[in-house]
């Protein structure tokens, strides 16, 4: 029984592993990258910003709302490609 449990905890990690893995992406790999980085750019003076804060950038998730016709970039900050964590904003486009 012991082992049947187990079984089916591996698989379920596994699983939840490499979907999590698959889903983020470098914001370079976006279709919205070019926007962001120039907004970015643009509002660095205004909010104190340094190109190392919006240097190493990663997408957790890109959803589309068919109801506002919106897409919704969850956008994540990490440093040395380990992750900061509550370091995340929201850009609606």
């Amino acid at each position: 029984m012991k082992n049947v449990y187990f079984k089916i905890l591996t698989t379920l990690t596994l699983l939840l592993s490499v979907a999590f893995g698959f889903s983020q992406s470098q914001l370079s790999k976006s279709s919205y990258e070019a926007l962001v980085s120039d907004h970015l750019k643009s509002v660095a003076k205004d909010y104190g910003f340094t190109a190392n804060d919006v240097k190493d950038l990663y997408i957790n998730s890109e959803v589309f709302s068919k109801d506002s016709q919106t897409t919704s970039l969850y956008i994540n900050q990490q440093f040395q490609g380990i992750k900061i964590h509550n370091a995340v904003s929201t850009v609606v486009i």
